[in-house]
């Protein structure tokens, strides 16, 4: 869908993904999730292949791929590096000096090059760990770049009340060495319940948030993005 610089649609088209789903046994029921972002100059994204078990369970891989006009074409699949068949879903991709970095989790750090083909694990100070946070945070959204820092949006494992699902989001700031030197107040968007980042965009003096709520609605949220301030502990604005 493309939207005019107030937000109203002015075309939609459809994205064929039927070579991924034909070709690539982790995707045969489709991609979902797909985080965009831009790498040396074109499209790419990382999402969740979609694949149904015999015993009816959902195994979800993660793949890179490519936006090649209308269509979607596969880069790379990723099995889980935790462990054979597990469900993989969430990482965050992070452009670093032209290379591509899968933000494998928040907190504890764990992350990742990616190597063309294949993947390696980066070193990791001992510091990075030591942070407030008791909870492990997986990702959502892609990093942007701000002020010396690269901020995101993550979330926190969910939690279930009255056998409902919550999904708690906070910003978090990375500074230039990679370590997690921040990570905001949770907050909910809308209200209590299933919510989903998917994208960060600056455009200016603004931050564009992409956020799905109750599997069912998509809404793209306008901050300026110096408020960043009022939830990270970044210096002050360059003048």
């Amino acid at each position: 869908m493309e939207m005019d610089n107030q937000f109203a649609r002015s075309s939609t088209g459809y994205l064929d993904d039927t070579d991924i789903c034909n070709r690539i046994a982790e995707a045969r029921h489709g991609i979902e999730d797909v985080r965009p972002f831009v790498w040396q100059g074109e499209l790419y994204g990382i999402g969740a292949g979609y694949s149904l078990r015999p015993d009816g369970t959902v195994l979800n891989t993660q793949i890179l791929v490519k936006f090649d006009a209308d269509t979607v074409r596969h880069v790379e699949t990723f099995q889980s590096p935790a462990a054979p068949g597990q469900t993989e879903k969430n990482w965050i991709p992070l452009v670093y000096n032209d290379e591509l970095l899968l933000v494998y989790q928040v907190y504890p750090t764990i992350i990742y090059r990616y190597t063309q083909p294949g993947l390696e694990l980066l070193p990791r100070h001992p510091a990075d760990q030591a942070h407030s946070s008791k909870e492990i945070l997986r990702g959502s959204s892609n990093f942007i770049e701000y002020d010396g820092h690269y901020i995101a949006v993550a979330h926190y494992p969910p939690m279930w009340v009255y056998e409902k699902r919550y999904y708690q989001h906070v910003f978090i700031a990375f500074d230039r060495d990679l370590r997690l030197i921040d990570i905001s107040e949770p907050f909910f968007f809308f209200r209590p319940g299933i919510e989903f980042v998917l994208s960060l965009l600056r455009d200016g003096d603004t931050l564009l948030i992409s956020v799905g709520s109750g599997d069912r609605y998509g809404s793209v949220l306008v901050m300026p993005i110096a408020d960043l301030h009022s939830h990270l502990l970044l210096r002050a604005p360059s003048c």
